[in-house]
């Protein structure tokens, strides 16, 4: 292809992406507000963390099932991924973790826990659209795990934020 093909190309892709802009943040963030309600060891020693959640009007029920757990953790000496999470449900009012028994701290431990859970893109969900691929909504969550008898759990320092990862072109 001619380097004059070319330009009109990349005229004509310039031309079209401006007049398809990207509306699907207009809603703003997915979640309002995110607080803790429970936490409890399960019979298979799994550590339960649930949260009570305030969510965008906008979305589906549907939409909050369809979350999906991004393994970060990984062996400070191998290097190899860590499964922390045996599981993670979201509805649009609770988010519900299960932390494997192996990395429920014990009396005087504490355990960092950052799990990032990754939302869908909302077209599909909410009346919107954008140009390119599919975009993830990520919420990463980060808190102290700690024991204060053995069997009751507390959770400290707990923090949230939200971010978008734009699909590509």
């Amino acid at each position: 292809m001619g380097s004059k093909n070319m330009l009109i190309l990349l005229v004509i892709a310039s031309q079209v992406s401006s007049c398809w802009k990207d509306n699907c943040d207009r809603f703003g963030d997915t979640f309002i507000s995110i607080n803790i309600d429970k936490v409890e060891k399960d019979a298979s020693g799994n550590l339960i963390i649930e949260f009570a959640t305030n969510t965008m009007n906008d979305l589906p029920a549907s939409y909050f099932e369809e979350v999906v757990l991004w393994n970060t953790a990984t062996d400070p000496r191998t290097g190899e991924a860590m499964e922390v999470t045996e599981s993670v449900e979201a509805t649009k009012t609770t988010l519900r973790l299960v932390v494997r028994s192996a990395f429920v701290p014990g009396p005087g431990e504490v355990f960092t826990y950052a799990p990032i859970l990754n939302f869908p893109d909302r077209e599909g969900y909410v009346d919107c659209s954008h140009p390119g691929k599919s975009d993830d909504y990520l919420l990463y969550l980060e808190m102290n795990i700690q024991t204060i008898d053995g069997s009751e759990y507390e959770l400290d320092d707990f923090v949230w934020h939200e971010a978008v990862r734009k699909g590509a072109f």
